[in-house]
């Protein structure tokens, strides 16, 4: 993707999480699989866009009291959004092909 397409890609998807992100509660909703499946596929555009976010999820996960449910939206959400961007980038590059341990 090119640089500057894939920035604005990435600044709308934070955009778009941001919105769900003040709307979590402490239930398995719309607004945590909306987070969760973005940020994940924000993470396939570029690793390190995660960074910011890890701190305030975590926070949002303590203040809502809400552990089990963000685990099991890291496992049934975010999991198969990797997976999902692995697999596309494994078959654009004909071999198995992880972002993050190529980006560095």
């Amino acid at each position: 993707m090119i640089r500057c397409f894939s920035n604005s890609v990435e600044a709308m998807l934070h955009l778009l999480v941001f919105n769900y992100y003040l709307e979590i509660t402490n239930k398995f909703d719309k607004n945590l699989i909306i987070v969760a499946f973005w940020l994940s596929i924000a993470l396939g555009i570029r690793n390190t866009s995660i960074m910011a976010w890890i701190p305030l999820l975590i926070i949002k996960m303590i203040v809502k009291r809400a552990y089990v449910k963000f685990i099991l939206a890291g496992l049934f959400i975010a999991l198969p959004a990797i997976a999902f961007c692995v697999a596309l980038d494994s078959i654009y590059y004909g071999s198995l092909t992880f972002t993050a341990w190529n980006f560095f």
